[in-house]
């Protein structure tokens, strides 16, 4: 595993986000009369997530480098864009917080 995917796991698996989903969803699926114990369900639940996440991730982690690769000018706009989006979230988040 290289460096950038490393960073990226531990990105993903710090989240907190994450954490606060299980707590959220997970329980919703749990079966209390079924023959496994609760424990058990929700590391098979977490491990179906993981799993899932980890395909998507990539998926789509493959298909960005190849698109922005192949087309540097596309690279440039998306890093602009996504830095605009940031500036603007930042900016609309600092005057929330001095209005309220």
């Amino acid at each position: 595993m290289n460096d950038r995917a490393l960073k990226g796991a531990c990105v993903s698996g710090l989240n907190p986000k994450v954490f606060l989903l299980f707590l959220a969803l997970l329980p919703q699926f749990i079966d209390q009369a079924a023959g496994w114990s609760i424990t058990v369900q929700i590391i098979i639940l977490a491990l179906i997530h993981i799993a899932i996440s980890g395909v998507v991730y990539m998926v789509v982690g493959f298909s960005a480098k190849a698109v922005l690769q192949a087309r540097p000018r596309a690279a440039t706009v998306v890093s602009r864009l996504s830095g605009g989006a940031m500036i603007t979230i930042a900016a609309f988040l600092i005057i929330e917080h001095v209005i309220h």
